[in-house]
């Protein structure tokens, strides 16, 4: 439970990252920027830098940010095409707009 895994292909193996205290529902990547977002059933949202990752393959994840504000699990993430905004939405039947600044 709250484990991210996602594919290295220069080193051809999965690598994990830990963060969330429940199971993840759904993660998405900024298309302006190397982060991306991720909800799960913890209430939370949590915002991860992938820099160090992409420019130096490090397995070690930075976590820049956790968003609390829904009161039930978040089922979807989604960063805005064009801007460091996202938004998430919960079973508490509410959708959110971050603004990542």
């Amino acid at each position: 439970e709250g484990v991210i895994k996602y594919w290295n292909p220069q080193m051809r193996q999965q690598k994990e990252i830990s963060g969330h205290d429940g199971p993840v529902r759904g993660v998405s990547f900024c298309p302006t920027d190397l982060k991306f977002c991720s909800g799960s059933d913890d209430v939370t949202v949590r915002v991860w830098d992938f820099e160090g990752v992409i420019k130096y393959w490090n397995p070690q994840m930075r976590q820049q940010k956790e968003i609390s504000g829904h009161d039930g699990p978040v089922r979807g993430v989604s960063f805005c095409p064009t801007d460091l905004k996202f938004c998430s939405g919960s079973d508490d039947v509410t959708v959110r707009v971050w603004d990542f600044e």
